[in-house]
């Protein structure tokens, strides 16, 4: 399952016809999903962080349908 938006590879050339043909190929189904909005966003893990890049965990966190819990960054995770 990917969403409708889903890219990837050089310069985001793959889309979600490139991973259903291979699947038809190797035996596994991959369906493209209609994007999910909140709030007129759309949900989606470029939005989430972005919004954690700009300090703005409560609408990530209401993105990602949680309303608690914390938020690590990587500016201060150990990793």
């Amino acid at each position: 399952m990917v969403g409708e938006n889903f890219r990837f590879g050089r310069c985001g050339a793959g889309d979600p016809d490139f991973p259903a043909a291979s699947g038809e190929f190797f035996g596994f189904a991959v369906d493209a999903m209609p994007l999910v909005r909140h709030g007129g966003r759309v949900c989606s893990s470029t939005e989430v962080r972005g919004l954690l890049a700009d300090g703005d965990t409560a609408t990530a966190r209401r993105l990602l349908g949680r309303s608690a819990g914390r938020v690590i960054s990587s500016d201060s995770a150990s990793l």
